[in-house]
């Protein structure tokens, strides 16, 4: 007979861990003395007998999957937030009964792959107009080569795990080294984006109408942008993708915070770069919304563009 010990039938549990929710909840920054605290926490399966088993995981909509676990436990990472799962045990003919959990509502979702940092989805979150942004369509991520070293598993887990079709590279701004994620499965774009206030030149516009007619193209998805650390460059640039879907400003400011987990350093709301970034962006429009539409516009992305964007990422 197969128990199941954890999670508990009913239960809701975190995916992030206590300092990061502390932060996302709006409290100070308080990070942990550790090289990176970028990766999520998992969430810990327990049963008995403690032998080599396999999980089977199943969510809400009846998508399953199974891992391997040793020794009656296994620590599973990435699962959607808000999300109901249902889990079983199989070892060898023996299938234990299902057991329920929910992932708790704390975002952001915080992602683990091997090798990168600073990785996460924009989606989950709530617009202004009290829809959800689409979970499992963009990351931002680190670089994966140069100051970082994707592992082997941190590529299965972008192509097999995240199903990643897409790399949306941002870096290239004066001569620097730009490099597709080592995979066959994964499309290459590059895109060379400034940060903060320098992007409202007429070269970076142009670039930013790129990139937004790309987005408006369902086929790319799932895919991961990213700079070098995925914090400033991609920082902007996912700062006012979510102001154009409707997430409320402060969660977007503390969004761009959570960034400080990783090993690249702090980044604040307060810092002299992105008060100096929110205040020319204002100036096309009061709402964070507002001002992404006008700012696009100015760029030359059109209405369509714009419709088309909202569609892929906003569930209805």
């Amino acid at each position: 007979m197969i128990k199941l010990i954890s999670p508990k039938n009913g239960a809701t549990v975190s995916t992030l861990y206590g300092y990061q929710a502390a932060l996302a909840d709006g409290g100070e920054l308080c990070r942990p003395n550790i090289a990176d605290a970028s990766f999520p926490a998992p969430v810990r399966f327990e049963f008995e007998p403690c032998v080599s088993a396999t999980l089977i995981l199943t969510d809400s909509h009846g998508n399953s999957r199974a891992y391997p676990t040793q020794n009656g436990h296994a620590e599973i990472y990435n699962l959607l937030v808000n999300e109901d799962y249902f889990w079983s045990v199989r070892i060898g003919a023996m299938i234990s009964e299902s057991r329920a959990f929910h992932t708790c509502d704390k975002l952001p979702r915080m992602i683990f792959v091997q090798g990168l940092s600073n990785v996460r989805d924009i989606g989950g979150y709530l617009t202004t107009d009290e829809k959800r942004v689409r979970q499992g369509l963009l990351y931002r991520a680190s670089e994966a080569d140069t100051h970082e070293n994707i592992a082997s598993e941190g590529l299965l887990t972008l192509t097999e795990e995240l199903s990643i079709k897409t790399d949306i590279d941002l870096r290239g701004i004066n001569g620097e080294l730009v490099r597709a994620i080592p995979s066959s499965k994964i499309k290459y774009f590059n895109f060379p984006l400034a940060a903060y206030v320098e992007i409202f030149t007429p070269e970076q516009k142009s670039t930013y109408k790129e990139i937004f007619n790309l987005l408006a193209d369902k086929s790319i998805y799932p895919a991961v942008a990213h700079c070098a650390a995925g914090m400033d460059r991609a920082g902007t640039f996912l700062f006012i993708l979510g102001a154009l879907l409707g997430i409320d400003e402060g969660d977007l400011l503390t969004d761009y915070e959570m960034s400080s987990f990783s090993h690249w350093g702090e980044r604040s709301r307060d810092s002299t770069d992105f008060v100096a970034f929110l205040e020319k962006f204002h100036c096309y429009g009061k709402s964070a919304k507002k001002a992404a539409e006008e700012f696009l516009s100015e760029c030359g992305v059109s209405s369509e563009t714009v419709e088309n964007i909202r569609k892929i990422f906003i569930i209805e």
